[in-house]
């Protein structure tokens, strides 16, 4: 991590370097932790290796030509901070509230957020949120063709969506 430059990091994750530090600390890593297999990462390397896999389609084995770690222990490493964050963070998924969600998704705020998105020439006074889906294309497959084709891209992709 310490070798990549600002624009390697944003390449790889979405995230600038800077954001990847914060965001970190934010989700309150602990500063190293050891993989069952004994490798000892730190809280940015483990967060960016999640990062890493979360944003490109990729295998654990094209991942470990760029960093000093093995499959397996990337592996073990995203399943690790993954199960972390959801362990300390879920209830923002679910309990809208609690405390820390309802400080940030408040009436008030959703109210604010939806007379910008108004403001700035959305159709409806009520919108505070968008879908924002992604495709990512695959190769064609031999059994279950028909549920992976995407009409629109006249592909075989998997789709992901979120608000």
């Amino acid at each position: 991590l310490k070798s990549l430059t600002n624009n390697d990091v944003y390449h790889l994750t979405r995230f600038t370097l800077q954001d990847l530090k914060r965001t970190s600390r934010l989700l309150d890593l602990p500063p190293t932790f050891s993989t069952p297999s004994g490798a000892r990462l730190s809280d940015e390397e483990a967060f960016f290796l999640l990062l890493c896999r979360l944003a490109w389609p990729t295998r654990l084995e094209t991942l470990a030509i760029f960093f000093p770690y093995s499959p397996g222990t990337i592996s073990e490493a995203v399943n690790w901070i993954l199960l972390f964050i959801y362990q300390n963070w879920d209830f923002l998924l679910h309990d809208f509230n609690s405390q820390l969600a309802s400080k940030h998704l408040s009436t008030t705020k959703l109210d604010l957020f939806a007379c910008k998105i108004y403001a700035k020439g959305a159709p409806l006074k009520a919108c505070w949120g968008f879908i924002d889906w992604t495709i990512r294309e695959i190769c064609r497959l031999t059994r279950w063709q028909k549920e992976c084709y995407n009409g629109y891209k006249h592909m075989h992709a998997v789709k992901y969506s979120a608000v």
